[in-house]
């Protein structure tokens, strides 16, 4: 998270992780990022309930839900951030197409997909 680059306006006031497991990622993102409305987004509900426990604990504000990377439903254009970190690995090709395809779809003009 300390690595994640900015967009060209440095203004960051919403970021998405898609495939967040356990928020780990998350969490760090809305720690380097307190302002930011943060949200961690992966289809296993129980690793978003553990992600949402495990935030609430550690005191960090991040969002959480059951959604699918490829098929998010939040709104064209929406975050400043997206992020992928761990999550392509764990699906066929065709479908991490799918996933860049809606990370392009939910970045704003000049910001980032990382």
């Amino acid at each position: 998270a300390a690595r994640m680059p900015l967009p060209k306006d440095g203004k960051v006031k919403r970021i998405l992780d898609m495939g967040c497991g356990i928020g780990q990622f998350t969490a760090a993102l809305k720690e380097r990022f307190p302002d930011a409305e943060v949200w961690g987004i992966d289809v296993g509900g129980p690793m978003v309930r553990y992600a949402h426990m495990r935030a609430a604990r550690l005191g960090v504000g991040a969002n959480f839900a059951q959604k699918l990377a490829e098929d998010s439903g939040f709104p064209d254009g929406h975050f400043d951030i997206v992020t992928s970190y761990i999550a392509h690995h764990e699906m066929p090709a065709e479908v991490s197409r799918k996933i860049v395809d809606e990370a392009r779809r939910l970045t704003r003009m000049g910001g980032v997909y990382y």
